[in-house]
């Protein structure tokens, strides 16, 4: 395991203090949902951008001639 230094606002640290549970424990848990929360929806956006991606090219390509227009 490795040994980080952090610093909490005071607030934070008097909330760690109220719970009754070891504090390295504690934060270890807390991160580790984090990093998973992140990769759930990490997976969910990437889910999403598969799922709607022919309907993302025809849209494209409906607007195309629109776009080009300025561009001309």
């Amino acid at each position: 395991m490795k040994t980080i230094k952090i610093e909490l606002p005071v607030e934070i640290e008097r909330q760690l203090k109220l719970i009754n549970e070891d504090e390295q424990t504690f934060i270890v848990e807390a991160i580790k949902e984090k990093i998973n929360k992140r990769e759930f929806l990490n997976k969910k956006l990437e889910e999403g951008y598969k799922a709607t991606f022919q309907e993302d090219i025809a849209l494209t390509k409906d607007f195309e001639s629109i776009d080009l227009e300025e561009w001309q």
